[in-house]
């Protein structure tokens, strides 16, 4: 079994913000699949379960705030039996990446993402899946402008990428599903070709 976990805030303030992308992609799986999510409170998440390609899925989102994302996680690999190592997604946004960028990667640092940081904290390891999504642009604040940069990725995507956002997900949708039906390995070398580099 696979798990497939988007990121992003709970409520309609942040529906559509770029922080929203990794839970949006996960949502935009569903809406094509026809699938409706069921929320379960123990868990801290809601999910749905489905066959890949005859490969069995289990998408999710945390019901949590992004700083919070590493509970919820644990509480999914745990209670589906998941080798986060190999059977885990974590789907996010990374504003160091422009947009409309896609970058699997097979483990990695936090790179200052906070709901990452807490995966690896429940977690205790940085060995896990994770695929990015570039949500950032020219001029995007840094690290050190923490509030400028807070301020960007709860904002919402410019109309001229809104017009490009349904070719992002799609692509997306695919790497996800990628993926899944086959190795990290083989999936990065998919995903990752003639992407800019982050």
């Amino acid at each position: 079994m696979k798990l497939i976990v988007g990121l992003g805030n709970p409520g309609d303030r942040y529906q559509e913000t770029r922080h929203n992308a990794g839970r949006r992609l996960v949502e935009s799986i569903a809406r094509q699949y026809k699938l409706s999510f069921s929320k379960k409170k123990k868990l801290q998440a809601s999910l749905v379960s489905f066959e890949w390609d005859g490969v069995p899925v289990v998408l999710a989102y945390p019901e949590t705030f992004m700083n919070l994302s590493g509970e919820p996680v644990r509480n999914l690999a745990d209670f589906f039996g998941i080798a986060f190592r190999k059977d885990l997604l974590v789907v996010t946004d990374d504003y160091a990446l422009p947009f409309g960028t896609l970058r699997l990667r097979s483990r990695g640092s936090d790179g200052g993402h906070k709901g990452l940081r807490s995966i690896h904290q429940a977690l205790q390891s940085l060995d896990f899946p994770r695929l990015r999504l570039g949500i950032g642009k020219e001029g995007v604040p840094d690290e050190s402008t923490e509030e400028l940069l807070e301020d960007y990725v709860l904002s919402p995507f410019a109309s001229s990428e809104k017009r490009e956002m349904e070719s992002f997900w799609q692509r997306g949708v695919e790497a996800c599903r990628l993926w899944a039906v086959s190795t990290v390995e083989q999936a990065m070398n998919v995903v990752n070709v003639g992407q800019t580099k982050g």
